[in-house]
């Protein structure tokens, strides 16, 4: 079984583009979850590598989907047009990529990610 990245992202562009990066790069996608309910219950049950995280989905903000993820000690990045909103104290390891970004900002965080 290939390792499982879930992706939490409310614009299906945007997640489609995560989402090619990923399986080019030989992984599962788990998603895209674009509501906070759905997106926490995955996190705090299937077996993941790492994960992409919006900050803005539907129901709220994605950071008890976060805390969920951090607690299991699975790595995630953010992907987000409001990078102001991420408190290094809080996600250190978190990479935070900006919406928009390049194909190759993803695949510099799944590398972070997964190695």
């Amino acid at each position: 079984m290939k390792p499982q990245i879930l992706i939490v992202e409310d614009d299906f562009l945007v997640a489609l583009a995560i989402q090619d990066v990923i399986e080019a790069a030989g992984y599962e996608v788990v998603g895209p979850y674009r509501r906070l309910t759905s997106a926490w219950d995955v996190a705090r049950s299937l077996e993941l590598s790492a994960a992409f995280l919006d900050i803005r989905i539907e129901g709220g903000t994605v950071f008890p989907v976060a805390k969920a993820l951090q607690n299991r000690g699975i790595p995630f990045a953010f992907v987000t047009a409001n990078p102001e909103l991420i408190t290094a104290k809080i996600y250190p390891e978190a990479p935070v990529i900006s919406k928009p970004f390049a194909p190759s900002d993803v695949e510099g965080a799944l590398e972070r990610l997964v190695h």
